[in-house]
């Protein structure tokens, strides 16, 4: 993807989500900004404090049927597995209302559902506006959404090297950090701009060192890792509300 310059200036994540792609892909991905997975609430007090603590809250009896989750089968496999229960996956699907991070918000602000798990960049700016909604980035950590840059070998194209330079340089930083949008770059880059975002949510966009150690991706699948995790997904028969 011929990018050294900006390369060079990727965080500790982004060099890691790199390392688990073969050579091949990893010469052709550049990772631009990322953004959490967390837990939207609306009038969320009952759960707001246990939520802090991990996503083992997605099961509480007071959610079942209220609860909007996204349309991965992967993703819910990986949040079930971060859960103190046996059978956390087929428990978590019981919850739904429905399965759309897409239009999550909107089953949340209609009333329709107490809580999403949706990417940060897709919820921070409707949260600054209704004041029913709360967010929460548990301390164990969430699953990571990555925006990037992929370098066909059918283009001669070049990079817009220029673009993600902007990006990652205020004014447009400060924007984008204000819509859950993060650059992959070192805390010391980002922590003049994470100013400008209100005190409520600046420890979402920018959480401690330490609940970004916990944080995770989901790098793609071997073939073999692939019929695993679609052999789990088809052991009970109530699962197969989603695609795998």
């Amino acid at each position: 993807i011929a990018t050294a310059p900006l390369e060079q200036r990727l965080d500790a994540q982004a060099k890691a989500f790199l390392d688990n792609l073969t050579p091949s892909m990893a010469s052709r991905v550049l990772p631009v900004g990322v953004s959490p997975w967390v837990m939207v609430f609306r009038q969320g007090d009952p759960w707001l404090k246990e939520a802090r603590n991990g996503w083992q809250v997605l099961l509480d009896p007071g959610l079942k049927g209220q609860l909007v989750l996204p349309n991965s089968p992967r993703l819910l496999m990986a949040l079930a597995d971060r859960m103190e229960a046996g059978d956390g996956l087929r428990r978590l699907l019981d919850q739904a209302i429905t399965f759309d991070e897409r239009y999550g918000l909107n089953w949340l602000l209609h009333g329709d559902a107490r809580a999403a798990v949706l990417p940060l960049q897709r919820c921070l700016p409707s949260l600054r506006r209704d004041p029913r909604l709360s967010v929460v980035l548990p301390e164990s950590g969430a699953p990571l959404h990555w925006t990037v840059l992929v370098r066909s070998d059918a283009t001669r194209e070049p990079v817009p090297q220029s673009w993600v330079e902007q990006a990652w340089s205020s004014p447009l930083l400060k924007q984008l950090l204000a819509n859950g949008w993060i650059p992959p770059l070192s805390r010391a880059e980002l922590q003049p701009a994470i100013r400008s975002i209100p005190k409520p949510y600046q420890q979402i966009v920018l959480p401690s060192a330490q609940v970004c150690s916990r944080c995770w991706s989901l790098p793609p699948l071997t073939l073999e890792e692939q019929a695993e995790l679609e052999q789990r997904w088809s052991k009970d028969s109530a699962l197969q509300r989603l695609t795998p």
